[in-house]
């Protein structure tokens, strides 16, 4: 029989028809459609009627766009009544985030694929959210529903700086009828005429009544196969469970025009007969399951994930190359592995970088052995009965199980040791016997539906190891067919299934992709493999959703372009060697965006690019790869020769305009001066930083700027405030989240960079700010102008790189502890001080035995200088602040940073007039400032014209 063909805006049509007035704990509770107008509290929120379907709905609108809430509160609603909230909701002008929260509870909706001016039909399981979980009912008994919104910017060609979201159709629902599918039951078959992808869709009756059930599917996605239920219709009698077949097939022909692994998906509905308002599909938590047509890889003999002429390519190598016999004696080296017994602790959950004595703030010695005692060194003393140090020390021995699983694999698939192999087979054995029994770390919390680790995330690192062990050594004699079909299903498809269960945004996503996508494969659910390499927001999707057209991460930070490009690479490298084509121009923009932005070239990822410059040959790549060789992705994935790195280049200027960042460069590779802008997006993922910067002088860091504070330590989140940036800071205010337009950036001897945000788009309300930078030799300048629509207060933070600081002339500084109420993150200040400081004057450190540095601040009158410490970097330490601070409507400041060896290179900075048709122009409407080098160069910059020699 064929499918139902069934069209979304019919379904949309259908559920806005239903009667709008259900009582609490009927099967239907509209919060909005046609007829239910609720009182939201919240701003940018109106009743308009959607263009495309004539359809009422909400719609938040900004421009340009921050965030706003929207809230509903019911009373006498309990929503243990109903099975999930349902809605329709779209987005327009760009990405944007939308959040429902219902209680303690929360579904972030905005990790749906990008696809924007498109209405998205959306189930949220009332008993499983993307957080923690929590209570559902506030303390007073009522029922809190919020809509939260946010700007969240996909940087691509085009975007535009306002959003849009509309919501529709939302209600409580309790389905009569539930639709699931278990993955593992899904079978393939094959043969001459062409492939057929078998779904055992189940159908539950929920009521005490027989129930006459539909299925229909949406046939609009699919191209190449077809899809048909054994039958559209079955009648169930009250609670009983039946299984209908929905079966994929594609001609042959048409099969082996596609990759490995490639799906075509298709969403599934149930309903009963008659009843448009029972409509429910396959979903969990908010992720609504598709089948679909899968093509299965065409060479399954293992390993599958690793190409079988490694182990010939690195042999020869090793013969040839002493840096490759180096490398694979070390991989060989697993002595210690053998002898070692296997321990698979019962105790879980435990979050690696939870290891911090509660009393020292300083990194424990774990007990992996018991698990109950750790040292601490500074306090010279145990901690016991501490549960998160039991499970962070127990999580460090299951880490080492795979990590040790993978390279007995290696082992035994370069070296040919038996010994090796049976080992990696003992610990698959231990964990594939516990593993399905193991309790989730927070059952009702998609984030934390797993079995071992604290978080998805953590499952997902942990996971690898044993997927390339298995993949290495399924072909030796250590495994008896029974022993891997055990792996199998009771690992690696228990892994698999639960991993994706989550679904997250850009470097999560990715290791989920590698992990249940690998972990798949070697189980041998193609259904499942094919969902994460080009199934929704899998490996393909995440190349273009998780990177800007520029190819930088759309995180906007170094650490999580890389956390999210190394297991691309994994999950690239295991699809070509079961026959796909990854490594095409479009993910090699992913390497060459970070290059484009470093300030010194050092990314300290030279293993992604020995893979890179193998498959791409591109020239820059060739710094990165002499720093770690040898090593072991030089072995099996690199190049036997590499030519010497030049360090006479000279280096240009590079901007990335949808990403926001850009690096002014003066000199060579080996003499290098740079300066890193971050203008468009924040310094650190989720901050407010926009328009902070960093200086380099011939690699060595001139300032700081706060970064990510690791989880295990209690020391507060600065990073996400303005204040954790080299940044003017109005009224304490963090900036609205708007981005200034870049107006100019030059090449040459003195590489310039300007940026300006006006009242209309302002980064704070009411103010105007323009900011240049540039390189004047051997110093760093830049040069702020501020404009308020009122009386002000201005605070220039700038966080020299040293703990050491002096300032010319001495100052007197007193306690000032009122500072922590003065602003956002100021409460993480510690020890401020304050003193009264003239117009001009330096602060000198030295950032490192051999380099001094000075910076000079110049503002327009005397002021105060605010001095404080503050915790940054994952292992945190103080690092000191210096906020220079003044009141008024306007604002100016200079701030020049020189560095040297021996002797610092300025002579003499000063102010010039400007003059304009012979009238002279306040500072606070332009800036003209010479710089006098000792060698005799001087240099004049003017913030509102070109800079020259």
């Amino acid at each position: 029989m064929k499918a139902h063909l069934f069209c979304l805006a019919a379904m949309f049509a259908s559920v806005c028809s239903a009667a709008p007035d259900a009582l609490p704990g009927s099967r239907v509770l509209w919060l909005e459609n046609d007829r239910v107008r609720q009182a939201w509290v919240g701003e940018d929120l109106l009743h308009v009627i959607d263009e495309e379907t004539g359809a009422p709905c909400l719609e938040w609108f900004q421009a340009p766009a921050t965030n706003g809430t929207a809230t509903l509160t019911l009373r006498d609603t309990d929503p243990a009544n109903y099975d999930a909230i349902r809605l329709q909701w779209k987005y327009i002008g760009g990405g944007a985030g939308l959040t429902v929260n219902a209680g303690r509870r929360n579904w972030y909706l905005f990790k749906d694929k990008y696809r924007p001016d498109v209405w998205h039909d959306t189930w949220l399981d009332l008993s499983l959210d993307d957080d923690m979980g929590g209570a559902i009912l506030r303390s007073n008994g009522t029922f809190e529903i919020q809509l939260q919104f946010s700007n969240f910017p996909q940087n691509r060609a085009g975007e535009q700086t306002w959003r849009r979201i509309r919501v529709r159709n939302l209600g409580l629902v309790k389905f009569p009828v539930r639709l699931a599918c278990d993955p593992g039951r899904v079978t393939y078959e094959q043969d001459h005429d062409g492939l057929r992808t078998v779904f055992p869709m189940r159908l539950t009756n929920t009521t005490e009544s027989a129930q006459t059930v539909e299925l229909l599917l949406d046939p609009a996605p699919l191209r190449d196969f077809g899809a048909a239920f054994a039958t559209n219709e079955i009648t169930l009698a009250p609670n009983a469970a039946a299984t209908v077949p929905l079966t994929f097939s594609i001609p042959a022909v048409k099969a082996a025009a596609h990759a490995p692994l490639y799906i075509e998906e298709a969403p599934v509905y149930a309903r009963v007969k008659g009843d448009p308002d029972s409509l429910t599909t396959w979903y969990r938590a908010y992720v609504q399951w598709k089948p679909g047509g899968v093509i299965p890889p065409r060479r399954t003999a293992t390993p599958i994930m690793t190409d079988p002429e490694t182990r010939t390519n690195v042999l020869l190598m090793a013969g040839l190359y002493p840096w490759a016999r180096q490398a694979l004696d070390g991989m060989l080296a697993v002595k210690d592995i053998l002898e070692r017994p296997v321990v698979v602790p019962e105790l879980r959950h435990g979050y690696p970088s939870h290891n911090i004595c509660p009393e020292h703030q300083k990194p424990v010695k774990q007990d992996l052995v018991a698990f109950r005692r750790h040292w601490c060194e500074a306090g010279k003393h145990f901690v016991e009965g501490a549960d998160h140090l039991d499970r962070a020390a127990a999580m460090v021995v299951h880490t080492r199980n795979s990590d040790d699983c993978a390279k007995l694999g290696w082992a035994w698939f370069l070296g040919g040791d038996e010994r090796c192999a049976r080992k990696a087979a003992e610990l698959l054995l231990a964990y594939a016997r516990r593993y399905p029994e193991w309790s989730y770390a927070g059952a009702g919390a998609t984030g934390y539906r797993i079995r071992v680790a604290h978080a998805v995330l953590g499952e997902c690192w942990w996971i690898h190891g044993f997927v390339q062990g298995y993949d290495l050594i399924a072909d030796s004699p250590a495994l008896t067919e029974a022993q891997k079909q055990t792996i199998r299903e009771r690992l690696f498809l228990t892994a698999a299934e639960d991993i994706q269960t989550h679904r997250i945004c850009h470097n999560q996503q990715c290791e989920i992709n590698a992990a249940a996508g690998c972990a798949a494969i070697n189980a041998g659910a193609w259904y499942l493999a094919a969902l994460r390499f080009s199934g929704t927001y899998g490996l393909l999707d995440m190349i273009e959703l998780g990177f800007s057209d520029e190819g930088f991460s759309r995180e906007n930070e170094f650490p999580y372009h890389f956390a999210a490009l190394l297991p691309i690479v994994a999950q690239g490298l295991s699809w070509e060697a079961h026959g796909g084509h990854f490594f095409d121009t479009r993910v090699k923009r992913l390497f060459d965006a970070p290059l484009a932005f470093s300030l010194d070239q050092e990314l300290g990822r030279s293993e992604l690019y020995e893979i890179a410059y193998r498959y791409y040959r591109d020239p820059a790549y060739v710094p990165q790869l002499h720093r770690e060789r040898p090593s072991r992705e030089a072995l099996l994935y690199g190049v036997p020769e590499v030519p010497q790195p030049s360090g006479s280049n000279t280096l240009r200027n590079s901007s990335l305009p949808l990403a926001g960042k850009s690096t002014l460069r003066r000199g060579t590779a080996g003499d290098l001066r740079a300066l890193q802008i971050h203008w468009g997006a924040p310094t650190y993922r989720g901050g407010k930083d926009m328009l902070n910067y960093l200086v380099s002088f011939r690699g060595t860091a001139l300032n700081r700027s706060v970064t990510r504070i690791g989880y295990g330590y209690s020391v507060h989140g600065l990073s996400y405030d303005t204040l954790a940036g080299n940044l003017v800071q109005v009224d304490g205010l963090d900036q609205t989240g708007v981005r200034p337009v870049q107006v100019l950036i030059e090449d040459g001897d003195l590489p310039m960079a300007r940026y300006e945000a006006t009242r209309a788009a302002a980064m704070y309300p009411g103010v105007s700010h323009s900011r240049t930078y540039a390189i004047a030799g051997d110093a760093f300048v830049v040069i702020d102008r501020l404009a308020a629509d009122r009386e002000r207060r201005f605070d220039l933070a700038y966080y020299p790189s040293a703990d050491a600081v002096t300032s010319t002339p001495e100052l007197v500084f007193a306690d000032y502890p009122q500072l922590a109420g003065q602003g956002s993150g100021y409460d993480a200040l510690e020890s401020p001080a304050i003193a009264t400081c003239p117009p001009s004057f330096t602060l000198d450190y030295q950032p490192n035995k051999t380099l001094k540095a000075r910076t000079h601040i110049l503002l327009d009158g005397p002021g105060q200088l605010l001095r404080a410490r503050t915790y940054t970097g994952w292992n945190p330490y103080l690092t000191p602040i210096y906020l220079a601070r003044r009141q008024g409507k306007t604002f100016t400041a200079v701030t020049v940073i020189e560095a040297g060896e021996t002797n610092l290179p300025i002579a003499a900075i000063e102010r010039l007039p400007v003059l304009v048709e012979g009238r002279a122009v306040p500072s606070s409407e332009r800036i003209a400032i010479r710089i006098r080098m000792k060698n005799g160069r001087t240099y004049d910059i003017d913030d509102g014209s070109e800079a020259r020699e």
